[in-house]
């Protein structure tokens, strides 16, 4: 009877583990998929359009073609569209930095 007992406990002791390796499983494939979507992400996003580099550093479109034609930010053109890539920013704002003492 007390073997019955045990054997019962050590089933339900196994089923218990056997769904918390699932869980962990599922989790894992999560983190995964979200790894390989923010990898594609990061590929995709290095270069902006001049729509988004307008966005995100709230200035108008001749702005940034004054930038562009000033040296300031280098660009790429593929058709017709041009392209910033991100560093370009980055090095825009390294120059532009003042220290306050």
């Amino acid at each position: 009877m007390k073997d019955d007992f045990n054997l019962i406990s050590f089933s339900n002791m196994l089923k218990g583990l056997q769904k918390q390796v699932k869980d962990v499983e599922a989790t894992l494939r999560d983190l995964l998929k979200q790894q390989k979507a923010n990898v594609k992400g990061a590929r995709l996003r290095r270069y902006l359009t001049i729509e988004e580099v307008c966005e995100l550093l709230d200035l108008h479109r001749n702005t940034v073609y004054r930038y562009i034609r000033a040296g300031n930010i280098s660009s790429t053109m593929i058709g017709r569209q041009l392209y910033i890539h991100e560093d370009e920013l980055l090095d825009l704002f390294n120059k532009n930095r003042k220290t306050f003492e």
